[in-house]
C-alpha cells in the first residue's frame, strides 16, 4: 500500500512499521502541546528558544513522509500528496529560521513559532498512514493454511507391502491405499474396494460421493468408509489440490494496491498549490504593496492550508470507523479496499454447500405403506452399525421416531446399502437404483420428484417388500431467501456457482429465485467463471470451503461465512461472516455504501475549506498558524463525521 504518508517497498524501513508510528505519534503529541507555548515557557531571549522541543515531533512525524515524497518523485517518477506537505514543513522551517535571523515574519498569535505548524502538518498526516495501514494490513496465512491441507505421506504399494512414503516421492501409476477415515493423499482411480468419499474440499459437492473401482479420487478429500487403492494418475505438484494453491498465489499477486483520492490527484494538486502560493507572494507584494516578508507568509500559508491532510484522512478514518463498527457485529473486514469495493458491487456469487444451505445431510421427506414408527424402527436398526455419512443422517432421523433394537446377520451391500434380520424379517435400505423399476404405483409420483429436486432417495423393503421410501438432501440456509430477495430489490444480480449435480443445483436455484446458476464445477471451472463474470460487473464472491479460495481470491471483492467456512477460506476472503449469518450480506452492502458517500462528503468538504482558506491567506486574513488552526478545524470535522459511522444501529447489519 503506498498512502500519502507512506511507501511500502520490499523490506519495510523501521520508521514505517506500526510500532515506529504509535512511539513517534506518543512523543510528537506531548512535544508539539509543548511547542505551541514553548516561547512562554523558556522566554524570546533564551538560548533554549533555539532548542525548540517541537523540533522532535517535526523530526519523528517528518522522516516517513519525506522519505515517500522523494522515494516516489526521483525512484518510481511519482507526485503523490506528499510533496506537497514535504514542500509546506519546509517552508515553515525556513519562516523560523527566518525569524532566528532577525527577520520579522512572526505575528502575534504564533510567538514567532512555525516549528508547531509544521510539526502539526506532519502529525496529522502520520495519524492518518497510521489508520490507513492498519485498515489494509491483510493476512497472507490464507495460501499458508492452503498449502497445509496437502497430505504429506501417502501409503504406497512396493513389492507387495505398503510402506508410508512422503507425497512427493509418488509416482504415476503408483497404487496407494487410503484406509477408512484417512485423507486421500493423491489424485487417482479406484482399482480396489468401495466407500464413500467427502470431497467437498475439492468439489462443493454436500452429499459425500460413493466410490468404486474405476471412479476418480482428489488429494484433500476425506475417505469415510472402507479401504481403497488408488493408481496415481497426476503426480504431487499436479493434483487439484495444488494447483488450487497456485491458483491462489496468481489471484493474490495480481491484486492492486488501494490507492487513496488524494494521491491520485497528487499531481495536480501539488504544482495547483505551489503555483498559487507563488500567485499569492507577487500579488501581494506588487499588487497589495506588502513587505516581502509578510507576501512570503501569506505565500506559506497557501502551502500549509492547501495541505490535503482532510482529504487524505477522509478515506482511513471513515473506513476505520465502518471496520470498527462492523467488528462488533461479527463482520471481519480485513481491508480498506474491500470495504470500498463492496460498494460498487453489482454482481454476488455463491457457492451453494455450506453458504447458502446448510451442508448437513438430513431427511427431508418419507412415504411409507406401514405405521410409522415400525417404519423408523427398522430403518434406525439396519443402519444404527454403518459409518456411512448418510447412514448416520438416516440413525440420526429414525431415534427420534422410534427406538431401535437389535438386529442380525448385518450385511453390507457394497456402494448401495445395507441389510440386516430384524425381528425374523429380513430388512433392506438402500439406494433406489438397487430396487430396480420396483417402485409401488403410490410412491413413483413422490420419489420421481425427489430425484428431479436434486434429492438422494433410499428405499427400503421387509422381506423383499417395498414399504417405504426417504429422501435425503441439504437444507436452506436460514436468512438465504431473504438475502437474495434483498440483494435483488436492491438492483444487484445474483450467480449461484456449485460443484453440485445439475439437479441439485436447479433444486436450490429454483427455492432462492437465482436465475443464473452453474453446477458440476471444479475449482478452476468456478474460478473461470467468475473471471467472464468480472469482465463487466463488479463481482462479490460468497463462500466457505476450500474448493473456493481460488474464487474468492480472483473476484474484486469476497466474503467467507464463518461458522462454517474452513480456515482457508476465511484467510483468503477479504471479510468473514464470523456469526455465519448470510442475510447479514444486503445490509453490509448498504452500509458500505453509507461509508462511501461520508468520504466523498468529507473530501468535497475538506477541499471547500481549502478554497475558502487560500482566498483567506490572499488577504492576509490567516497566517501560517491560523491557517494550521483552520487546517485542524477541517481535519477534526473529517474525523467527526467518519466517527458517527461507529453509531450505525446492528439492523445496518
Amino acid at each position: 500500500m503506498d498512502s500519502c504518508c507512506s511507501v511500502k517497498t520490499a523490506k519495510e524501513p523501521f520508521f514505517q512499521t506500526l510500532k515506529y508510528q504509535i512511539v513517534s505519534l506518543s512523543i510528537s503529541l506531548v512535544c508539539l502541546a509543548l511547542s505551541f507555548f514553548w516561547q512562554d515557557i523558556v522566554g524570546r531571549h533564551s538560548i533554549a528558544y533555539y532548542l525548540n522541543i517541537g523540533w522532535i515531533g517535526v523530526i519523528l512525524c517528518s522522516i516517513p513522509l519525506v522519505y515517500t515524497a522523494f522515494y516516489n518523485l526521483f525512484k518510481l517518477g511519482k507526485i503523490k500528496s506528499s510533496l506537497l506537505i514535504t514542500v509546506a514543513i519546509i517552508a515553515c522551517i525556513a519562516l523560523e529560521i527566518l525569524d532566528w535571523c532577525g527577520v520579522s515574519v512572526a505575528d502575534a498569535h504564533s510567538h514567532g513559532n512555525y516549528i508547531f505548524t509544521a510539526g502539526e502538518v506532519a502529525f496529522l498526516m502520520m495519524i492518518g498512514g497510521m489508520l490507513e495501514d492498519i485498515t489494509v494490513r491483510k493476512s497472507k496465512a490464507g495460501i499458508e493454511k492452503l498449502v497445509n491441507l496437502a497430505p504429506k505421506t501417502a501409503w504406497v504399494n512396493i513389492n507387495g507391502e505398503y510402506v508410508s512414503l512422503p507425497v512427493s516421492l509418488v509416482r504415476i501409476d503408483d497404487t496407494v491405499l487410503v484406509k477408512p477415515y484417512e485423507q486421500v493423499s493423491v489424485d487417482g482411480v479406484v482399482s480396489t474396494g468401495n466407500s464413500a468419499v467427502n470431497t467437498s474440499a475439492i468439489t462443493g459437492e454436500s452429499l459425500p460421493t460413493d466410490v468404486t473401482v474405476g471412479d476418480n479420487v482428489y488429494a484433500g478429500t476425506w475417505n469415510q468408509s472402507g479401504a481403497i487403492e488408488i493408481v496415481v494418475t497426476r503426480a504431487s505438484n499436479q493434483t487439484t489440490l495444488s494447483k488450487m494453491v497456485q491458483l491462489v498465489k496468481q489471484a493474490e499477486n495480481n491484486r492492486a494496491p488501494i490507492a487513496s483520492t488524494a494521491d491520485k490527484w497528487a499531481s495536480i494538486i501539488v504544482p495547483s498549490a505551489v503555483t498559487i502560493a507563488v500567485i499569492v507572494f507577487f500579488v501581494t507584494l506588487l499588487g497589495f504593496k506588502v513587505g516581502w516578508q509578510e507576501a512570503l507568509v501569506r505565500g506559506v500559508t497557501v502551502l500549509v492550508v492547501f495541505c490535503p491532510c482532510a482529504l487524505a484522512l477522509a478515506t482511513p478514518t471513515a473506513i476505520a470507523a465502518a471496520i470498527g463498527n462492523a467488528t462488533k457485529r461479527g463482520i471481519i473486514i480485513k481491508s480498506g479496499l474491500a470495504l470500498q469495493t463492496l460498494s460498487a458491487v453489482d454482481t454476488v456469487v455463491f457457492d451453494k454447500t455450506g453458504t447458502l444451505t446448510k451442508n448437513d445431510v438430513t431427511v427431508v421427506d418419507y412415504v411409507t405403506s406401514i405405521d410409522d414408527k415400525h417404519f423408523a424402527m427398522y430403518v434406525g436398526s439396519v443402519e444404527k452399525t454403518s459409518t456411512h455419512p448418510l447412514a448416520q443422517a438416516l440413525v440420526r432421523w429414525a431415534e427420534n421416531k422410534s427406538p431401535s433394537i437389535s438386529s442380525t446377520d448385518m450385511n453390507t451391500l457394497i456402494g448401495v446399502g445395507v441389510s440386516a434380520t430384524i425381528e425374523d424379517r429380513h430388512v433392506v435400505v438402500a439406494k433406489y437404483t438397487h430396487f430396480g423399476v420396483s417402485f409401488a404405483p403410490n410412491f413413483l409420483a413422490k420419489c420421481s420428484s425427489w430425484l428431479n429436486d436434486g434429492r438422494t432417495v433410499v428405499g427400503v423393503s421387509v422381506d423383499d417388500n417395498i414399504v417405504g421410501w426417504i429422501a435425503l438432501g441439504d437444507t436452506l440456509k436460514e436468512g438465504a431467501l431473504q438475502c437474495i430477495n434483498q440483494l435483488h430489490l436492491a438492483g444487484i444480480r445474483t450467480v449461484m456457482l456449485t460443484g453440485d449435480n445439475q439437479f441439485s443445483a436447479k433444486m436450490i436455484a429454483l427455492q432462492l429465485g437465482i436465475e443464473e446458476y452453474q453446477h458440476s464445477l471444479l475449482p478452476e471451472q468456478k474460478l473461470l467463471a467468475v473471471q467472464q463474470l468480472k469482465q463487466s460487473h463488479k463481482v462479490c464472491m460468497v463462500g466457505d470451503g476450500v474448493n473456493d479460495a481460488p474464487s474468492l481470491a480472483t473476484a474484486d471483492c469476497s466474503m467467507a461465512m464463518g461458522v462454517m467456512g474452513t480456515d482457508v477460506a476465511l484467510q483468503i476472503a477479504d471479510i468473514a461472516l464470523m456469526a455465519d449469518r448470510i442475510d447479514k450480506i444486503p445490509d453490509l452492502i448498504t452500509f458500505t455504501r453509507r461509508v462511501h458517500r461520508t468520504i466523498i462528503r468529507n473530501m468535497c468538504i475538506s477541499m471547500a475549506i481549502n478554497l475558502i482558506a487560500v482566498i483567506l491567506s490572499l488577504f492576509g486574513l490567516l497566517t501560517p498558524i491560523l491557517g494550521a488552526v483552520v487546517h485542524n478545524l477541517s481535519s477534526l470535522f473529517v474525523v467527526i463525521t467518519s466517527a458517527l459511522l461507529l453509531t450505525v444501529k446492528e439492523k445496518q447489519y
